[in-house]
């Protein structure tokens, strides 16, 4: 099932050119979303700036113990395998 369907909306994938301007693009209100990596998003979901929705791999990180995994959330696909803390 695609991305939008399991959203229940319309995704449209716009590609930055790396985690910064993606998280820019957040705080500026230029997207709705991005995926990203924990180590650089972390500081914005801890202090409130952003809202994380899920953290691939097989555990949540401690790092972000309120982040469930998308296993948990019902998307098992989407474990990338990154997410080892």
């Amino acid at each position: 099932m695609e991305v939008a369907a399991k959203l229940g909306g319309e995704v449209t994938h716009v590609p930055y050119r790396g985690g910064a301007p993606a998280l820019l693009a957040i705080s500026s209100g230029e997207a709705d979303m991005i995926i990203n990596g924990a180590t650089a998003t972390q500081p914005y979901v801890v202090n409130g700036q952003m809202r994380g929705i899920a953290v691939s791999g097989p555990h949540r990180l401690a790092a972000l113990p309120n982040v469930p995994t998308f296993a948990e959330l019902g998307w098992p696909m989407a474990d990338a395998g990154t997410g080892r803390g």
